[in-house]
């Protein structure tokens, strides 16, 4: 019994190191664009109405399952949307647009982080904060210009925006009104004559029109090789919120730049250290590489797990990617990989401090069942214990 115990429990571990083996490997050119979502990937068919019948049936049940079947048509996301990546010299945020990725993720990047979700035949929209500006609130990709505009009307005023793709006409609800002109009042510099048809870049802002708003359709030559725009941001740091680590439970970075030196804490210690001493290392290690009146840090976070290293995220590291499926039910009960990311504190839930030195998550001691006579076994005891020798 422990034996197979144990073998399902390898088996499914393996299962998580495929899935993440799956989830980060490059496409090829050939599948680049012609590849729905990796997971979710029904969901992602009924978005495009590739179902068949099961769309036609859904559309004969009234307007309430056809409104419910709208709200599924939303998007392609990221599990962990929100990142903050590390400032750039002088505190500038960097935002680029590439019509022509060299890969899914570099068709937005913000302050050298490729933030589109990129599937094919979408937009791309990226949001990033006003406040904590330079962190990235939300990254998802639409199938529908309908659904698009209801998001960023949602959106508060003088968020980010940022924008790059072209939509299918097999996508929208009504395709006789596709080439219609679309309409966002809330976004400045917008105009929607010929995004429909030809493809959006855009750079903007909710409720607001500065002077270095961008919008350009996809056909023209002036991004073909891209669009790339620099903002300083003028330092108020009353409206700033502090920044928190936030944990990731389960999930892994894209990537990783190095570990903390061992000049804050050795290698060898690092294997033996608890959650709190790798906290401590690594905030002592963020502190020394502070410098300026912007408090530059070329580190965005950590990830490491018990009997390993302290390994450090930066601009490189995202999206992160997070176990999900039947691999999460023995993930919740071994030593899994945690990742922590420097947010706003409004971001990260005033429960979470990213230390779980209690038993909470530790691996319970094994149990064994002795296959023993019980009378024969309690007959030893007492004046009987020597008696059958």
């Amino acid at each position: 019994k422990l034996q197979l115990e144990e073998i399902s429990r390898r088996k499914k571990l393996e299962d998580v190191e495929l899935q993440h083996s799956k989830q980060t490997t490059e496409w090829t050119e050939q599948e680049k664009y012609g590849r729905g979502r990796i997971s979710g990937s029904f969901a992602w068919k009924q978005a495009r109405q590739e179902t068949g019948k099961q769309n036609e049936s859904a559309n004969d049940k009234g307007d309430n399952k056809s409104n419910a079947t709208r709200s599924q048509r939303q998007v392609a996301g990221f599990d962990v949307e929100a990142f903050f990546p590390p400032l750039l010299e002088d505190g500038k945020v960097v935002f680029q647009l590439n019509p022509h990725p060299p890969t899914r993720h570099d068709g937005i990047v913000v302050s050298n982080t490729p933030c589109a979700v990129g599937e094919a035949n979408s937009v791309s929209v990226v949001v990033v904060d006003e406040r904590s500006f330079g962190c990235i609130l939300q990254s998802k990709s639409f199938v529908s210009w309908s659904d698009l505009v209801d998001f960023v009307d949602s959106l508060p005023s003088e968020r980010f925006v940022l924008m790059n793709g072209k939509i299918e006409i097999g996508n929208e609800t009504k395709p006789e009104d596709f080439y219609k002109e679309i309409v966002i009042d809330r976004l400045g510099g917008w105009n929607g004559k010929d995004v429909a048809e030809k493809g959006v870049v855009y750079v903007g802002q909710v409720d607001a029109y500065p002077d270095w708003t961008f919008f350009s359709t996809l056909d023209n030559s002036e991004v073909f090789n891209g669009y790339e725009i620099e903002i300083q941001p003028v330092p108020d740091r009353s409206r700033v919120p502090a920044n928190r680590l936030r944990m990731e439970r389960a999930s892994m970075p894209l990537r990783v730049a190095g570990r903390v030196p061992d000049a804050f804490m050795p290698l060898k210690t690092q294997l033996q250290a608890s959650d709190r001493e790798k906290r401590k290392a690594y905030t002592s290690f963020l502190e020394q590489q502070a410098s300026g009146k912007w408090k530059r840090k070329a580190y965005c976070g950590y990830t490491s797990k018990a009997n390993c290293p302290i390994y450090l995220l930066n601009s490189t590291s995202y999206p992160l990617q997070r176990v999900d499926g039947p691999a999460m039910e023995i993930v919740n009960h071994e030593d899994s990989w945690k990742t922590f990311i420097s947010l706003p504190d409004p971001l990260v839930p005033t429960d979470d401090i990213g230390l779980e030195d209690s038993t909470l998550y530790s691996r319970s001691p094994p149990t064994y069942e002795v296959p023993l006579e019980s009378s024969f076994f309690n007959s030893s005891f007492g004046a009987n214990l020597l008696l059958n020798i």
